[in-house]
């Protein structure tokens, strides 16, 4: 029993959670025969196993584990012990995926005293526990303080395991993703390019997690307008992990929004549109239509549309992706989409002749993207960029054109990329 638990962390630590479950499963089996020799031991490997779910955003199940798991923690070790601290922070990590950000939030505020103690001692532990923290951070949008404490895990768990090493390239994949929410798009493209490099060494070139990060690379070249390498890389990943074992239907088919987004961005509409149809399919039949990937999936098939000429056909999509998120009033990720489905939609309408509903839209988009971004985001010159087309469309043609040269100057300005093509309005 002993055995299968080394071996299930060594798996987790490569990454290979699903086959770490099963093989902590095993080691259940053994150790439960001797719960009183191995009570401590027990209760470690119920903590991996949550740590196996967690990594494959298996949410739901580590918060009703946790639930469960804590009060013993408590009762073994004290509401001050390690193991209880290092379990809550990971309970606030699932219920802020969830999108449940204030629950997370005041969960680390409550475990902030313990956790600013420092767990030396704990070594690795202590590393994973800060990317936990780091992950909770950046969900409640708390950009430099989250990027701060990513660095620290990774620079923990480079130092303790050496400088090839899976966690840490996890951890790096959300320090991009930290970086490319802030607005700063040429950090993000820096990192996550980085990150990939670190998953070709130590995974390999054909590997499950490195088609991973090669899709998240994806999102970085996009916003550096970098639309040929990012479609490279997209096609790439979908091809690579078609073969492969690891990633689950979910991820898998994250892998392949990120290529529909390149391909739309990349003018390829009808092939885009073919990719989009299928995936509407496939999260209609996994039910998870209440879910801001699919309000996601529903916007880019917008801009296909766009693409194509059916604009009114576009203003019904982004319609529907705009419903889809304003289901989820309080989920950060479906708030953003909401504003930028509004967006589409005036853009579609715009194209369609119908320019009666778009200052409203407009508005509406500005006020959204107003409350959950800061000032000087680059997410939030977007409407201005639909604007340009409205003035246009109204025969102001000189002023569309001096707002648009100040949108160009104060996008570089503030991400390091030069300001997106219009189809940009149409990525969540």
């Amino acid at each position: 029993g002993d055995a299968l638990l080394a071996v299930g962390r060594a798996q987790l630590n490569l990454g290979r959670n699903e086959l770490a479950l099963a093989t902590l499963a095993q080691a259940q089996q053994v150790l439960s025969r001797h719960a009183d020799q191995r009570a401590d031991v027990l209760l470690l490997l119920e903590s991996r196993r949550v740590a196996g779910l967690n990594s494959l955003a298996r949410h739901e199940e580590v918060v009703s584990r946790l639930q469960a798991l804590i009060p013993r923690l408590q009762a073994r070790y004290g509401r001050d012990g390690w193991q209880t601290v290092s379990a809550g922070v990971t309970l606030a990590t699932a219920h802020a995926a969830r999108g449940e950000h204030d629950t997370a939030a005041r969960l680390l505020k409550s475990l902030a005293p313990q956790i600013a103690r420092g767990w030396p001692e704990q070594g690795y532990g202590q590393a994973a526990m800060r990317a936990n923290v780091g992950y909770v951070l950046w969900q409640a949008r708390a950009w430099p303080e989250a990027a701060a404490a990513l660095q620290a895990a990774i620079e923990d768990m480079d130092r303790l395991l050496g400088p090839n090493n899976g966690p840490a390239i996890d951890v790096g994949r959300t320090l991009g993703m930290v970086h490319l929410d802030a607005g700063q798009y040429a950090k993000a493209a820096t990192v996550l390019d980085g990150n990939l490099a670190r998953s070709r060494t130590f995974h390999g070139e054909r590997d499950s997690e490195t088609a991973l990060n090669l899709s998240f690379a994806v999102m970085g070249r996009l916003r550096m307008q970098q639309l040929n390498p990012a479609e490279a890389a997209a096609r790439e990943s979908v091809q690579l992990a078609q073969g492969l074992p690891g990633l689950s239907a979910s991820e898998q088919r994250g892998l392949r929004r990120r290529l529909a987004q390149a391909l739309v961005l990349g003018g390829k509409a009808q092939e885009a549109i073919v990719l989009l149809d299928a995936l509407v399919a496939e999260e209609v039949q996994a039910q998870q239509t209440q879910d801001p990937r699919h309000g996601a999936t529903l916007l880019i098939r917008a801009g296909a549309l766009q693409l194509l000429g059916r604009p009114m056909d576009a203003a019904r999509s982004a319609e529907a992706a705009a419903q889809v998120q304003a289901g989820l009033p309080g989920n950060r990720t479906a708030r953003l989409g909401l504003a930028k489905a509004r967006l589409n939609q005036a853009l579609a309408l715009l194209r369609a002749g119908e320019a009666a509903p778009v200052p409203e839209l407009l508005a509406a988009a500005e006020a959204g993207l107003a409350a959950d971004l800061p000032a000087g985001h680059p997410d939030r010159l977007l409407p201005g960029l639909v604007r340009v087309h409205w003035l246009r469309s109204q025969g102001q043609a000189g002023e569309a054109e001096r707002l648009l040269a100040r949108l160009q100057a104060e996008h570089l300005a503030a991400s390091g990329s030069p300001l997106p093509d219009l189809a940009w309005t149409l990525i969540s």
